[in-house]
């Protein structure tokens, strides 16, 4: 039997208030290396269901927006059953 996690309030604010998995790390190695490159960057973060991926990318597009970058999260799986992606993402774009 799958348990859906429940998904933990990311504040804009301050995104790891509520973290007890210490998450900080991750997202500042991944915004250093955003700094790092003066071109696009594409990079990938893969993980079991309920690894805390989605957590993680909400902590980054916060911790982004906080630092100047402009940071967009789309949700692939909400448009699973759609016939293209693409339209969704010109929405969001």
């Amino acid at each position: 039997m799958r348990v859906k996690p429940i998904d933990l309030v990311i504040d804009e604010s301050d995104p790891f208030r509520n973290d007890l998995l210490d998450r900080n790390d991750y997202v500042h190695n991944i915004l250093s290396l955003y700094r790092s490159v003066d071109e696009s960057l594409i990079i990938s973060l893969s993980g079991r269901y309920g690894s805390g991926k989605t957590t993680i990318l909400k902590m980054l597009s916060a911790e982004a927006k906080k630092s100047g970058f402009v940071a967009i999260l789309f949700n692939a799986w909400q448009y699973d059953y759609s016939v293209t992606t693409i339209k969704p993402l010109k929405w969001i774009l």
